[in-house]
Order: structure tokens, then C-alpha cells, then sequence
């Protein structure tokens, strides 16, 4: 088994990086659709990470259920979707609490 990726970035690379962030602030603040923005970041997460699948997940009141807001990659049913936090899934998982 080997360790963690070790990603060296050039100058190119963070300004790349730096821009698309800078971007992405002005769109959020232009914007007052908090979907939209969430389906955003979501994307530029998903491009930036270099990956097929990303979600943004919100833990609703009361701590029990997750929902799903955004989603890159996935089934376009997934957004607005509950999941229990009883249930054993990833996003459960990745969302509670530590444990040894």
C-alpha cells in the first residue's frame, strides 16, 4: 500500500487556482441563488480534485438527516435527496462523528 499523493503545483498551477477561486467569490457575490452558487462550487470542486462525482451535503436541523443540495456526476434525482444518519454510507460516514 502507498501513502498519500504528492501533488507539486508550478506557478502556473496556483494562479490557474488562485483565478478560479477569485472567480468563483464573484459569481457568489453577484448572485443571490444559493443553489446555484452550491451547483457551482460543487463543480470547481469536482475539476479542481480531478474527479467524476462531488456533492455538497447539509446537515438539516436536529442533526438526523443529511441532504443533499448540489451534485456533480451524479444521478440529477440525487439533489434534494435525505439520507438518515442511521443509515451506513459514505456520506454518513464522512459527516459523523470521530470515532477510534
Amino acid at each position: 500500500m502507498t501513502g498519500p499523493r504528492k501533488q507539486v503545483l508550478d506557478h502556473g498551477q496556483l494562479f490557474k487556482r488562485q483565478k478560479v477561486l477569485a472567480d468563483f467569490g464573484e459569481f457568489a457575490l453577484r448572485s443571490d441563488d444559493l443553489d446555484a452558487i452550491l451547483s457551482e462550487a460543487c463543480r470547481l470542486v469536482s475539476d479542481a480534485v480531478d474527479t467524476r462525482r462531488s456533492k455538497v451535503l447539509e446537515i438539516q436541523e436536529g442533526g438526523q438527516k443529511l441532504r443533499v443540495r448540489a451534485a456533480v456526476g451524479w444521478q440529477p434525482d440525487i439533489v434534494g435527496l435525505e439520507l438518515d444518519m442511521e443509515d451506513h454510507s459514505s456520506e454518513t460516514f464522512s459527516i459523523g462523528p470521530a470515532s477510534p
